[in-house]
């Protein structure tokens, strides 16, 4: 595969979705239809963007607007609906409407084949990071240290969302994982609130899956500790052996000098002894 461009825009503008009630049929096909075929290019770039870094710039921008943009469209949809609703009885807006609801399904289904391509890449390179703080921000706002209302969020945009973080937790650093862990404890009270927390079983599933990701984070964050705090005491055990070390060899060294100086002492003393005798011998033999 071809490395794309940085400078190339590859990721989806997006805009607040309009409301069918008040935009005319007309030029609401019409944007989804450019909709549709940005996406298209967008999703050709992503599959021709190279494993590793390359493709961790192009999520790190690409994949919150993905998450995002699937949520505004299900909302469109449903919008949508309520709008056919209204207009039951006029034949050309139900055909129009229709036509417009197909083109929000396939809207869909492309961001789902591309979050899907994403989350497959992002499983077989172990390397790859995810933008997990990004990615959190759809769900907690950081400004207000607040959750946004689980109202508010679409569906597939949490749904989505969880799933990523469970797949970029176990890569971020323990650092990152401690700026992730206030926005995940804000998130569980948020999404334990309410009959629906106790009757639905999506809203049970999700419950389970951010205090899974609560319990992780926590998991990562002490161990990362454990290894920081041993790898302290290794470098202090090994700084305490090195000084030993060389203590004991400068004291092998001295004492080695010393005991070098005292034999030559020793020598020089005998020779000193021994030098009057060896004259008086050599003044016998002369006489």
């Amino acid at each position: 595969m071809s490395t794309q461009n940085n400078n190339d825009t590859c990721t989806p503008t997006e805009s607040p979705p309009p409301t069918p009630t008040s935009t005319p049929l007309a030029e609401l096909q019409q944007g989804a239809n450019n909709d549709l075929s940005q996406l298209g290019r967008v999703s050709h770039r992503l599959a021709m963007t190279d494993d590793g870094t390359q493709l961790e710039k192009v999520l790190t921008l690409l994949l919150p607007r993905l998450l995002s943009r699937i949520g505004s469209n299900h909302r469109r949809t449903v919008d949508l609906t309520s709008a056919a609703s209204a207009s039951a009885n006029r034949a050309s807006a139900e055909e129009e409407i229709r036509a417009l609801r197909q083109t929000y399904d396939r809207i869909h289904a492309k961001l789902v084949e591309m979050l899907s391509h994403a989350m497959k890449r992002v499983r077989a390179d172990r390397n790859c990071k995810v933008p997990c703080r990004a990615v959190l921000g759809l769900l907690y706002d950081d400004g207000a240290r607040n959750a946004h209302e689980p109202s508010s969020l679409d569906a597939f945009t949490l749904n989505l969302s969880l799933a990523f973080l469970t797949l970029g937790l176990p890569r971020c650093t323990t650092d990152e994982v401690e700026a992730l862990l206030p926005g995940l404890i804000s998130l569980l009270p948020a999404h334990s609130t309410g009959i629906d927390s106790l009757t639905s079983v999506a809203r049970k599933s999700q419950h389970h899956q951010i205090a899974h990701l609560i319990l992780r984070s926590i998991e990562a964050i002490v161990a990362g500790n454990r290894r920081a705090g041993t790898a302290g005491s290794t470098s202090t055990s090994a700084g305490s052996t090195l000084g030993r070390g060389r203590s004991s060899s400068a004291s092998s060294s001295v004492g080695g000098t010393s005991n070098g100086a005292g034999s030559s002492t020793g020598s020089s003393n005998r020779s000193a002894t021994a030098s009057p005798s060896e004259s008086l011998s050599g003044k016998k033999t002369q006489l």
